[in-house]
């Protein structure tokens, strides 16, 4: 219920064999005293997000403007079957993010208020100070089927003295007051108990609005959202002591019997990216037709993520290490993963050489189709200019 909302926010405030070796030094460059960058902070929240169950490979995210006139990433996926499904979108989550980043962009919100100007409506967030509100609006709630006694969520509407309706939110436009306002029914329909797409989905959409209502550093959504993507084949598996490795179509399982690391080199001019119609409408990128990029392409300078397929199947602890050398010759650490999903920072440069590094616990660790990058719109329009 809504009301348990200010208690939520407290109880949770394609490779072939490379031959490109990085001279990676055997301690990596890191200043502990330099202060945090606000996309680094942003980041660190996004890494919150629940992967178990991520679809986003096959989940288009696509920027509109609704009718409130906030722009939001909606999912817009089509045939999706009930069979089965269970809830993928968390409000609760969605709203306790969305505090985390309005406080890094420096607002000092309050939770759950009253709208202002006597308008009859309630916003998640609200500063005060600099007039900026953010509202998601709608709630879950369970519904019987049939005479069968099993619960389906659906979403339905707030209570009418707590809702914001269009009308609200243009006067309190009208009066100086700037609002994110998104629905939870635009990033509802995501595949089964994906959380992580449909709540980046709308995530994207508030750090959009922090950006333009706030000074400072802005945080670029445009390849966390993927418009499109490149794709690398797992590189081959260097001989490691303690390391087996069974090979299947597409992919391996790395068998340890001993701690274990695992250097992988991409070659960033052996890099694929969908093709074809496919790639616009982004259909299940894992089996879209694939061309080879034309050149070794850039992300411009955009945060964005990588997906190790398969790689959070394991069925022992692990770690993925993302490393590149700099144009300075420093080999650097630009983030890692317990997971399936590594965030890189907006330093990571796609045009260049980089490694991941496994390091692996004894047990089998599955690698499957391959490494994903996210990557923006504009991706095969701008030529690469490799920082």
């Amino acid at each position: 219920m809504r009301s348990c909302f200010r208690a939520r926010f407290r109880s949770a405030l394609c490779l072939s064999i490379s031959t490109l070796a990085l001279p990676l030094p055997l301690a990596f460059a890191q200043d502990a005293s330099a202060p945090r960058s606000r996309e680094a902070r942003v980041l660190d929240v996004l890494r919150k997000l629940p992967t178990e169950h991520l679809g986003m490979l096959s989940t288009p995210l696509l920027p509109r403007q609704n009718a409130f006139g906030s722009r939001i990433y909606a999912i817009e996926l089509r045939g999706l079957c009930g069979n089965g499904w269970m809830q993928a979108f968390q409000p609760a989550l969605a709203r306790e993010l969305a505090l985390k980043l309005a406080e890094i962009y420096g607002w000092q919100p309050a939770i759950e208020v009253a709208a202002p100007h006597q308008v009859a409506a309630v916003l998640d967030l609200y500063d005060a100070e600099r007039a900026l509100g953010i509202e998601l609006r709608g709630r879950v709630s369970a519904t019987e089927i049939g005479s069968t006694k099993t619960s389906w969520p659906i979403v339905v509407a707030e209570d009418s003295a707590h809702d914001l309706s269009p009308e609200d939110a243009r006067t309190l436009r009208e009066r100086g007051v700037r609002l994110h306002v998104a629905e939870v029914e635009a990033f509802w329909g995501a595949h089964s108990q994906d959380s992580f797409t449909s709540v980046l989905g709308y995530l994207a959409g508030v750090i959009e609005f922090l950006n333009e209502t706030s000074d400072g550093e802005d945080v670029s959504v445009e390849a966390l959202v993927a418009a499109r993507s490149l794709c690398f084949d797992w590189p081959a598996i260097p001989v490691v002591k303690g390391l087996a490795v069974e090979r299947f179509e597409g992919g391996a399982i790395l068998v340890a019997s001993e701690r274990c690391r695992v250097v992988l080199r991409f070659d960033p001019t052996r890099a694929t990216t969908e093709s074809g119609a496919l790639a616009g409408e982004r259909i299940d990128r894992r089996i879209a037709p694939r061309a080879r990029v034309p050149r070794a392409l850039s992300l411009h300078g955009r945060a964005t993520q990588l997906q190790l397929l398969g790689f959070g199947e394991a069925t022992a602890a692990h770690r993925a290490t993302l490393l590149q050398v700099d144009t300075r010759g420093v080999a650097r650490e630009l983030g890692s993963t317990s997971g399936s999903v590594l965030f890189a920072p907006s330093a990571f440069e796609s045009a260049r050489p980089f490694e991941l590094h496994l390091d692996l616990q004894p047990g089998r660790h599955r690698l499957d189709h391959g490494l994903w990058i996210a990557a923006p719109e504009d991706l095969l329009d701008a030529p690469s200019k490799p920082r």
